[in-house]
């Protein structure tokens, strides 16, 4: 997804997207990192909470398994995003723009 909020057709100023791609970069990154910060505790409150709700005799909803697990999931793969949005190499290019080597005409 970071390859589309930075690609060159995501700001109407294509032509000085280099000197604000840096800042938007870091401001995700950062915005991510708090969110990994505050979500861990937040999941793990709300497991021992599920759990006791469970031990007590009580049902556990299916949607409310499912909304944890999709967090479980977002919480693992943010470092992984973070990294790849802050690396140079442009990991998404290869996928997004025509590789001319490639064509054979």
């Amino acid at each position: 997804m970071a390859h589309i909020l930075f690609s060159r057709y995501a700001f109407p100023w294509y032509h000085l997207q280099p000197q604000y791609d840096l800042t938007a970069k870091i401001r995700l990154s950062i915005f991510l990192i708090a969110g990994e910060c505050a979500g861990l505790p937040a999941l793990v409150w709300a497991l021992r909470v599920l759990y006791g709700h469970h031990k007590s005799g009580g049902r556990i909803s299916v949607l409310v398994i499912v909304l944890l697990l999709c967090d479980l999931l977002e919480l693992l793969l943010n470092p992984y995003i973070v990294t790849k949005l802050l690396q140079n190499d442009h990991c998404c290019k290869r996928h997004t723009e025509l590789n001319k080597s490639e064509v054979n005409i």
